[in-house]
């Protein structure tokens, strides 16, 4: 049915996720009631401490909402703050943690053209919804993102960034337009 990567749940993370207690239920439930959901990941805090995914520019001439001494708590004043936000289940540019067997079986894993990191999660969704299949952003789910740690644990993490850039282009002509349409998006699932 399913395929979970990336799952870290330990304090300090070794990836750029720290996933708090009960953030895998909702992501679940949106599988079993979306069947073309082919991926979904949970709604991001990130290091800044401001709402939002990794993808959005972030203003830091505005104050953070929020101190992140306590990921659990970040993610639960976080579930608070969208409480009534609706739809819970938004289409978004997300890290794709929980994902649907059948789809990965159609469109492929993580492509290795994409050495180190940047841009295969991002090839992935485009991939998916290539192939007609959905991909949301879970507002019942939430966990923590250090944008770049990870990246920049790599020696060369500017050249691999620009390398797999090239890469994305090179496979999707329209990745220009696309890549804003989904800021775009990426905006409306915070509003």
């Amino acid at each position: 049915l399913l395929i979970v990567t990336g799952v870290q749940t330990c304090a300090l993370p070794i990836s750029d996720h720290v996933f708090p207690q009960s953030w895998l239920a909702p992501l679940l439930t949106a599988l079993g009631e979306v069947p073309r959901l082919g991926a979904v990941g949970p709604a991001l805090v990130t290091a800044p401490g401001v709402f939002g995914s990794p993808a959005l520019p972030v203003d830091y001439r505005r104050p953070a909402p929020l101190i992140l001494d306590d990921v659990e708590g970040a993610c639960i004043m976080a579930r608070g703050v969208y409480a009534g936000a609706r739809p819970r289940l938004r289409r978004g540019l997300t890290h794709p943690v929980v994902k649907r067997r059948a789809a990965l079986e159609e469109v492929g894993l993580y492509d290795e053209a994409f050495a180190g990191q940047n841009f295969e999660n991002t090839d992935e969704v485009r991939r998916l919804e290539a192939a007609g299949w959905q991909v949301a952003v879970c507002l019942d789910a939430w966990a923590y993102h250090h944008y770049h740690l990870s990246r920049t644990r790599l020696g060369d993490h500017v050249w691999r960034f620009h390398e797999n850039a090239r890469t994305f282009r090179a496979r999707w002509p329209d990745s220009d337009e696309w890549l804003r349409e989904w800021e775009r998006t990426n905006r409306a699932v915070y509003a």
